[in-house]
């Protein structure tokens, strides 16, 4: 969850910024892959994934992204760190 803030943050910043995105990511993580929902073409369907965020966010200026956001739903099934968490049995919060 941390690095998907990490991403979402740095990616806003230089969209207001309108300058490039370079995202060093952590030692530990091995792999970030992007996949987006299919297009439908005339007569076929396309695929489309990326292998990395600089990709991803090269990708999503092209199909014209102006503001970015991140929702995360979070769900607690365990009624006894309800009090702890400050959510309720269900709840979705935004970031940024």
């Amino acid at each position: 969850m941390y690095q998907i803030c990490c991403i979402v943050a740095a990616a806003k910043r230089v969209l207001k910024e309108k300058r490039a995105l370079s995202y060093i990511p952590p030692k530990y993580e091995n792999r970030i892959e992007f996949q987006f929902l299919p297009e439908k073409k005339l007569f076929s369907t396309k695929k489309y994934k990326d292998e990395n965020v600089p990709e991803w966010y090269d990708h999503c200026l092209k199909k014209g992204l102006y503001d970015l956001k991140l929702l995360a739903p979070i769900t607690v099934n365990e009624r006894s760190i309800l009090g702890f968490s400050n959510k309720n049995a269900k709840r979705y919060c935004m970031f940024l």
